[in-house]
């Protein structure tokens, strides 16, 4: 007997597709995005920090701090994207090491500056969920994560970026492995764009300490 598979659904056949925990993406308002551009665009060589990627590779970008006057700026608008991501995917309640809800709170936010040469290797971050703002790209640059798929392959997710991109951030849990690949290839045939740099701002979520719970 043949079987007739151009319509699937005759057979009550259907994809069901495994949950797993990816990213949420998002644009920051307009007057946010252009403060932290401008100072961004102006940030001071002698105020560069030293991060643990620093000191174990090479040629890894490099960072700096923001004003706390932007970093409680922009905490309002990240906290509204870990609340809608956390509601919705329920990420938190799977560490499953707290027996009560605890409140977010902002880690130390960094600004990385990414000459064309310059890379962020595969890595996670602390804390509960991680973000990343992208505010200057050069023509083309590649931000992407690696996972392993539900029967235990590698697989990996690429996010292209252009300059359209900028003022665009995502959301994600800290566990998940990211890397940022240079971009100089891109340049070989003309050596003055490769002072163009890729300046995106990257933190952490983390559980607020401190907090008492009433019985």
């Amino acid at each position: 007997m043949k079987y007739d598979f151009s319509d699937p659904s005759h057979y009550n056949c259907w994809d069901h597709s495994l949950h797993n925990f990816g990213y949420m993406r998002a644009t920051l308002p307009e007057p946010l995005f252009r403060k932290l551009k401008d100072y961004c665009n102006n940030l001071d060589d002698a105020e560069a920090m030293v991060s643990g990627l620093t000191k174990k590779y090479s040629k890894t970008s490099y960072h700096y701090r923001l004003t706390q006057e932007l970093k409680e700026e922009f905490w309002e608008f990240i906290n509204g994207m870990i609340y809608i991501y956390d509601t919705h995917s329920g990420y938190a309640k799977t560490l499953k090491l707290l027996d009560n809800d605890i409140p977010f709170a902002m880690g130390d936010p960094w600004i990385n500056v990414q000459e064309s040469i310059h890379y962020l290797p595969v890595h996670t971050h602390d804390g509960v969920y991680s973000y990343t703002c992208w505010i200057n790209l050069p023509p083309e640059s590649l931000f992407e994560f690696l996972y392993s798929s539900t029967v235990g392959t590698p697989a990996t997710q690429e996010i292209k970026l252009t300059p359209k991109d900028e003022g665009d951030l995502i959301v994600f849990p800290a566990g998940l492995q990211h890397c940022v690949h240079p971009f100089d290839y891109l340049y070989k045939n003309n050596p003055v764009d490769a002072q163009c740099k890729r300046i995106s701002l990257s933190g952490n979520v983390m559980l607020q300490t401190g907090v008492v719970f009433e019985d």
